[in-house]
């Protein structure tokens, strides 16, 4: 599942983007402002909090 793109999930760009302020605001950090177009699978984001908390 780690890698399966959010399109594959049913998750559109709305709910991509909710994802990603719900990550931004639990774990305390910041995406970059073209995160909703380079993060494309569930991975990608684990990745991104990983490497930035």
């Amino acid at each position: 599942m780690p890698e399966s793109a959010f399109e594959e999930l049913g998750a559109d760009e709305e709910d991509v983007a909710e994802l990603l302020m719900a990550c931004e605001e639990f774990f305390d950090i910041e995406f970059p402002y073209d995160a909703i177009e380079t993060m494309t699978t569930v991975g990608d984001v684990v990745r991104f909090v990983d490497d930035n908390r």
